[in-house]
């Protein structure tokens, strides 16, 4: 039998490639067109009580998607936590910057936007920074057009492993959540 006839060399791997699951890399998700936007979107949505609270509805109705996400569920829903303490913390700061006279309500009694807050006193900017990329993951975690899109096979994959290397990046602003 000449080689170009006869059966696949038994260690012969180009079936492979045609049935591999996508495996990205975080420097792939980081750098992708689907992440950069969800990093824009966080600059907003970090600073607004009521965008966090409707991110983290958003989060947790991706809790019990089968695959991926099952491996950091726990840090899923720490991330959902963390939004709503946020949102939470703000909402707080807003009014106690409004009843010291610091702040005036508008015409129909709504505080100013959060954005209109003073910065929080002492904190770092690799706090902000790091809440800013919690938000953009779980921005990206809730956005179906990424890196693997979640409809097709192995959905959810670069998902985790963007949630999964973020938790550690930012486990002081999640660790309060961890053990709930």
């Amino acid at each position: 039998m000449t080689p170009t006839s006869g059966p696949a060399h038994p260690h012969d791997q180009s079936w492979v490639a045609r049935y591999r699951l996508p495996r990205p890399t975080i420097s792939e998700v980081l750098r992708s067109r689907s992440f950069l936007a969800c990093r824009r979107t966080a600059e907003a949505v970090v600073q607004d009580p009521t965008g966090l609270r409707a991110l983290a509805r958003q989060v947790k109705g991706t809790i019990g998607q089968p695959g991926p996400l099952d491996a950091v569920i726990p840090q899923v829903l720490a991330c959902e936590q963390f939004l709503l303490h946020r949102a939470d913390e703000l909402s707080r700061a807003a009014w106690v910057w409004a009843m010291e006279g610091d702040a005036e309500l508008d015409h129909l009694g709504h505080l100013p936007s959060p954005d209109a807050l003073p910065d929080e006193a002492g904190e770092s900017e690799a706090v902000r920074s790091r809440r800013r990329l919690l938000v953009a993951t779980l921005l990206y975690l809730v956005t179906v057009d990424d890196v693997v899109p979640d409809a097709g096979a192995g959905g959810y994959v670069d998902d985790a492993l963007l949630i999964a290397w973020v938790a550690g990046v930012a486990a002081r602003e999640l660790s309060p959540f961890l053990d709930r």
